[in-house]
């Protein structure tokens, strides 16, 4: 720096004294702490180049910035209103950032302490005005303009270095000879901002640093440093290590090792990576620290995980608090980090109302969505929606990414190209669920990765440890939030679990989930107003349009070839499942209706296509049926020659709010026969396109099924009409433009 200024906060004795020492490099400044009278909305003026008798009327009339703006006009002083859109007291407005306008000429536009959005989207505002936005502003609020071209204004950068890490990395360029000439260049308007802008995770160290100077000025230096002492004073002071501290933090490592103790190797760890890193830029040292850190909370949870799962078998109450308890020091180290994420967000969606209420135009990028789900890679609707979604809105150019947290190994050949893999620390088996592998995301590291990916947008898939991930990292960044309820869990819980109070469990869950969400997507009306009386609800609820690759799921020729190459098929009318093989999809029902009808059609065939939990059981009720062929799981690209072997599709399931099983068949146009609840019934048209039972008894099924079965038999027209019909329903909702229009949102440039 050519020249240096210390505003502090309503005090100016330390740069007096810096003036007093260095009168030709250092000019005075305060950082002043300003009122609006009628609210006491707060607002931070700087003021360069005042005298200490200036100051003191300064401080004197600063609760009304009416009159201190006044003074500094007739003055002439030099100032900038510094971070303007940050609500410093919680109380600032449009209304207030309106009259800033008026009131002043000059404006801090990058502040070292805020991050690039907020910095860089306040400036545009202030780029944006002209003479005639300055008259609306003076009708609307009679506050006379500050100067006679007050809608083009001055700029200044500032550090706002609070801890000292950042010193001169923020601040105002201009020619000048002399401290005068530069102040007069700030004065006419002749100078640029310059510099970098904060990352949340700096401003989180800031905070330490200053809690770090804190207790070196009031703490006793007579005791000696703590492990967590030694590691701060790495940090901040890029201090080499003395060879008692070496010993000290070598024979901790080495026994950490020998006891498998992760945390204190992680301890270790950091303290290496300062070590190695002392002379390393300080932005570069904190982003690898961070990610250090990220590893040792990931550690204190694993633990935490690892015990809970053991004492939860044993119902050890004691080991399971002592265990929780354990684990606060995890929670400690992340909760710095999220204060100063939603700190950064804080006032955002200010500076955004005033950017569209002043039609100020967007760059041209696209609008940018995150897509999370617990689940990518498995055989369900879900995953299948995800995948398709993903990948399709990929090769339209929209900017989606697909997030979850998958193993090198899982990652497949179907996962779209747009998909984000988040590293996890924990994986567990859901109970009833035993295919399912559930990844518990490592926190720290993931939010750092959404917050650097800037999403207009988040939609959750799934309300487990990735959604509650997403749920947190959309409420600390301040976007928008989509829920689709996918899932039934549960009334799916009903079905499998003997206890009432697991489903009433979940339920109360699903409510608070549900209801954090800005809006909720729902497969069909139904299942909306199920959502509804179940007290989920939010201020917009819609439906979640589907899709389908129309060109792979199609009729074939010869389409009982499948079946006779593949399977140990016999001649008669086949009926097919597809889809999770679990009680909760009301597969028991369907064992009984197919041991009655085969009574009297002993050509009936049933195919089960799936794995699941209820598989083993039902291959054992069934064993004694020849006309029973078990599949397993079905790869999706031979999902379509299944379909064309059948004659039929049966979902006796009461629990799914969509189906994707039914939309695939009527693709490939086979008719559908579908319980009177949730999804499936709203995809198909009851006598036209398949059938709908109204109840779950075993009566009404065999009713239901007999009749189809007599329409293939006598009526053959028919039937290729119901195929016929089956094929045009999906294709009259197939417009994947209008269906990602619908659930992204169109782009920045489009709007």
């Amino acid at each position: 720096m050519d020249y240096v200024t210390i505003t502090d906060h309503n005090k100016i004795d330390g740069a007096m004294i810096l003036k007093d020492k260095y009168p030709h490099d250092v000019f005075t400044g305060v950082e002043s702490t300003a009122y609006f009278p009628e609210d006491k909305c707060k607002i931070h003026v700087l003021i360069y180049g005042l005298t200490d008798i200036q100051f003191e009327v300064i401080n004197h009339i600063r609760s009304d910035i009416y009159d201190l703006r006044e003074y500094l006009r007739t003055e002439k002083l030099v100032h900038s209103v510094a971070h303007a859109s940050y609500s410093v007291n919680g109380r600032l407005s449009k209304t207030h950032l309106e009259k800033l306008i008026l009131l002043f000429d000059y404006f801090e536009s990058i502040n070292g302490g805020r991050n690039k959005k907020s910095n860089l989207g306040w400036e545009k505002i202030l780029l944006s005005l002209d003479e005639n936005r300055l008259e609306d502003l003076y009708r609307k609020y009679r506050i006379e303009p500050f100067g006679q071209d007050s809608w083009i204004k001055g700029y200044t950068g500032g550090s706002d270095d609070h801890g000292g890490l950042f010193l001169g990395k923020t601040y105002t360029q201009a020619r000048a000879g002399n401290v005068e000439d530069f102040l007069s260049a700030i004065a006419s308007k002749k100078n640029k901002a310059v510099g970098r802008h904060n990352s949340f995770h700096a401003l989180a160290f800031t905070v330490y640093k200053i809690a770090y100077d804190f207790s070196k000025q009031n703490g006793s230096k007579k005791n000696k440093p703590s492990l967590l002492g030694t590691l701060t004073e790495n940090l901040f002071e890029n201090r080499n290590l003395d060879i008692r501290n070496r010993i000290r933090i070598k024979t901790m490592q080495n026994v950490a090792d020998w006891h498998g103790d992760k945390l204190k190797l992680c301890l270790g760890d950091l303290v290496s990576l300062l070590q190695e890193n002392r002379k390393q830029h300080i932005e570069d040292k904190l982003d690898a620290v961070y990610l250090q850190i990220s590893n040792i909370c990931d550690t204190f949870f694993v633990m935490l995980l690892n015990s809970l799962e053991e004492d939860l078998k044993e119902l050890n109450l004691v080991k399971i608090i002592r265990n929780i308890s354990s684990s606060l020091p995890g929670i400690f180290l992340l909760l710095p980090f999220f204060s100063s994420l939603k700190h950064m967000h804080h006032t955002l969606s200010l500076v955004e109302d005033l950017r569209k209420e002043y039609q100020i135009r967007e760059e041209p990028r696209k609008r940018r969505t995150l897509w999370f789900t617990d689940t990518i890679n498995d055989l369900n609707g879900v995953s299948v929606t995800l995948k398709q979604m993903g990948q399709i809105a990929y090769e339209r150019g929209r900017d989606i990414r697909i997030v979850s947290s998958l193993a090198d190994n899982e990652i497949t050949d179907e996962i779209p190209e747009s998909f984000l893999n988040l590293p996890y620390m924990y994986v567990f088996r859901l109970p009833y669920y035993e295919n399912y592998r559930i990844k518990i995301p490592s926190i720290l590291s993931c939010i750092k990765t959404i917050n650097d990916y800037e999403p207009d947008q988040i939609i959750i898939s799934t309300p487990g440890p990735i959604g509650l991930l997403a749920l947190l990292a959309a409420k600390l960044i301040h976007v928008p939030v989509i829920g689709i309820y996918h899932t039934d869990f549960s009334g799916e819980a009903k079905h499998i679990v003997p206890d009432e109070s697991g489903s009433t469990l979940i339920l109360e869950y699903e409510r608070w989930f549900y209801n954090q969400m800005d809006e909720i997507r729902t497969p069909t009306r139904e299942y909306r107003n199920i959502l509804l009386d179940r007290g989920i609800h939010a201020t917009k609820m819609g439906l979640l349009r589907r899709g389908i690759e129309t060109d792979r799921f199609a009729p074939c020729a010869d389409r009982k070839d499948f079946l006779k190459t593949k399977h140990n098929y016999r001649e008669g009318i086949t009926l097919l499942y597809a889809g999770r093989v679990s009680k909760d999809k009301s597969l028991d029902l369907l064992v009984d209706i197919y041991k009655r009808l085969v009574q009297t059609n002993p050509d009936l065939n049933l195919v089960i296509a799936g794995n699941g939990p209820y598989l083993s059981e039902m291959k054992a009720l069934l064993a004694d049926y020849q006309g029973v062929i078990f599949t397993g799981a079905v790869p999706r690209n031979i999902l379509p020659r299944l379909y064309n072997a059948a004659d039929y599709f049966v979902f006796n399931s009461i629990t799914d709010t969509y189906g994707m099983v039914i939309l695939e068949s009527q693709a490939c146009g086979l008719p559908a026969i579908v319980s009177n609840h949730g999804g499936p019934k709203e995809i198909i048209l009851d006598n036209e396109s398949g059938f709908v039972v109204l109840d779950q008894k075993l009566e009404s099924w065999i009713k239901v099924l007999e009749k189809a079965m007599d329409i293939y038999r006598s009526q053959p027209d028919f039937y290729a009409q119901m195929r016929s019909n089956s094929r045009a329903r999906v294709m009259d909702s197939s417009d994947w433009d209008a269906i990602l229009d619908d659930i992204l949102g169109k782009d920045f440039a489009e709007e």
